[in-house]
């Protein structure tokens, strides 16, 4: 079924002959969840100074993969309309889950973002997705064809755009975040337990979300403030 699903993908985003890829609304098999291969400090550096260098839509795709642990199709069909600049928080709608998940910004990504909006005036109207090919259509090219490459060419082995989402989880459990708030900020579903006895608001993850996205940049900052 993967296979096939490649197929239609490459007719759709290469060759530009077909509008839809009929698998996309196939029902996938349960993905693998045992895989926590992450990056180490140096790698994330690497990586995100060639993407950077590479193109700037796939540099911001893959800080909010890994300071906002989105995953791939949230990504690609996020709009301008789920990012609140004025409160500093984003919105991933329809997600895995079937559910709206709401997420504050940290404040390195915020920087970024709103800088790029801000150079690129173009909009397309009929969708306004953030990251858009030539037809205003999600930019599915940046993370399933470039995003490889960027890893081969940085020499890093054994990785995948989703484990950018393991990166993050798995620095937070460093940080000593609790494994309540890190379900929270992965936008898991919660134990029925849990969800009786707690609940945590918007500003109640912005800290650990600071935190973390402090550890996973700091090599990374030190370098892009003094290139």
């Amino acid at each position: 079924m993967e296979c096939i699903s490649v197929v239609f993908s490459f007719a759709k985003i290469d060759l530009d002959i077909i509008d839809i890829n009929p698998m996309e609304k196939v029902k996938k098999l349960p993905e693998n969840n045992e895989r926590t291969r992450f990056f180490e400090l140096d790698e994330i550096k690497k990586l995100l100074l060639e993407c950077k260098k590479t193109s700037l839509e796939l540099y911001l795709c893959t800080l909010i993969a890994l300071l906002w642990r989105a995953r791939k199709s949230e990504i690609l069909k996020l709009t301008w309309a789920n990012v609140d600049f004025e409160h500093k928080m984003l919105y991933f709608m329809e997600t895995k889950n079937g559910t709206n998940r709401g997420t504050p910004m940290y404040d390195w990504l915020y920087s970024e973002l709103y800088e790029f909006k801000n150079n690129n005036k173009v909009r397309h109207l009929k969708n306004d997705y953030v990251f858009v090919n030539s037809n205003g259509n999600p930019n599915e090219r940046l993370i399933g064809k470039v995003f490889p490459k960027i890893v081969a060419k940085c020499g890093i082995k054994n990785f995948v755009f989703h484990d950018l989402r393991h990166t993050h989880a798995s620095y937070q459990a460093m940080d000593g975040i609790s494994q309540f708030i890190t379900q929270k900020t992965l936008g898991h579903k919660t134990p029925v337990m849990t969800n009786r006895y707690s609940h945590l608001r918007a500003e109640n993850l912005r800290k650990p979300i600071e935190t973390t996205g402090n550890t996973i940049l700091q090599e990374f900052i030190k370098s892009d403030i003094n290139s």
